[in-house]
C-alpha cells in the first residue's frame, strides 16, 4: 500500500465529518448524524490503521546502527576485542525494533542461515563474522523499508 493512502483516508474522512457536524449545527431538523458519526469512524480508523500497521523503524536509526556497526568492525585488532560494546550494540537494536514492534527484525537479526562466512576459527573472525551478518540484516532491512514506502 502506497504511503500516501492512508493519510488520504484520514484527511477526507475529518473533511467529511467538519462537513456534516457544521450541517448537523446548522440545521438541527436534517439528518446528518449517521453521516456525521460514520465520516468521524472514518478518521479514527485511519489513524489505527496508521498507528499499528506502519513499522515505525526509521531509516536513519538503521543507518546509525549500521555505522556503530562498522566502527566496531574496524577495532577488531584491538586487544582485548570490545565484545562488550558489540554487545550493547546488539542490545540496542533489538531494544529499538522491539519498541515498534519488529520482533521479526529481531530474530532476524541474529539469524545467519544462508550467510557465508569465511573464518580461521580465531575469536576475531568470529568477532567479525557477527558483525557482518548483524551488518547485512540492517543493510536487508533499509531495503525492505524502501520497498514499503514505495
Amino acid at each position: 500500500m502506497k504511503r500516501y493512502v492512508v493519510p488520504a483516508i484520514e484527511l477526507c474522512g475529518v473533511i467529511a465529518a467538519f462537513y456534516f457536524g457544521v450541517q448537523w449545527y446548522l440545521n438541527l431538523q436534517g439528518n446528518n448524524e449517521a453521516a456525521f458519526a460514520l465520516s468521524g469512524m472514518v478518521a479514527a480508523l485511519a489513524e489505527w490503521f496508521r498507528r499499528h500497521l506502519r513499522t515505525g523503524v526509521a531509516a536513519q536509526e538503521i543507518s546509525a546502527f549500521i555505522e556503530q556497526g562498522q566502527r566496531l568492525k574496524r577495532r577488531k585488532e584491538e586487544n582485548p576485542l570490545p565484545i562488550n560494546e558489540h554487545n550493547v550494540w546488539v542490545e540496542a537494536m533489538e531494544t529499538y525494533f522491539r519498541k515498534f514492534g519488529r520482533a521479526d527484525y529481531v530474530v532476524r537479526l541474529s539469524d545467519f542461515s544462508g550467510f557465508t562466512f569465511y573464518s580461521d576459527g580465531s575469536k576475531k573472525s568470529e568477532y567479525s563474522n557477527a558483525i557482518d551478518g548483524r551488518l547485512r540484516g540492517l543493510h536487508e532491512f533499509l531495503r525492505e523499508l524502501a520497498v514499503e514506502l514505495k
